[in-house]
């Protein structure tokens, strides 16, 4: 049962942050069009891809590697943070029009 649940857990922490990653850049476009966010966020590179927010993701995952350290627990305490927040409260799952 610890091995299930320490699973689960760990694809669940993965999933979250791989979500982000990809799902960030088409994000800060969509909301750039709506002028809530810089233009410059909606221009798209030579490959298809919204560089700008690529630059400012990486630059914050390197801030947050910088801040705690490097330091794995700090960062999975993070992660684990951000993902049960958004998976609890079922933000960007509902509509509200």
């Amino acid at each position: 049962m610890y091995v299930l649940l320490q699973t689960a857990s760990a694809a669940i922490l993965f999933f979250g942050a791989n979500t982000s990653f990809n799902g960030f850049p088409a994000l800060t476009s969509f909301v750039a069009e709506d002028s809530f966010l810089p233009r410059p966020m909606m221009k798209r590179g030579h490959r298809l891809v919204f560089s700008n927010a690529i630059i400012i993701l990486t630059a914050l995952a390197v801030t947050l590697v910088i801040v705690t350290g490097g330091s794995v627990d700090a960062v999975v305490r993070c992660l684990r943070w951000g993902v049960y927040r958004i998976l609890d409260g079922g933000y960007g799952m509902t509509n509200t029009t």
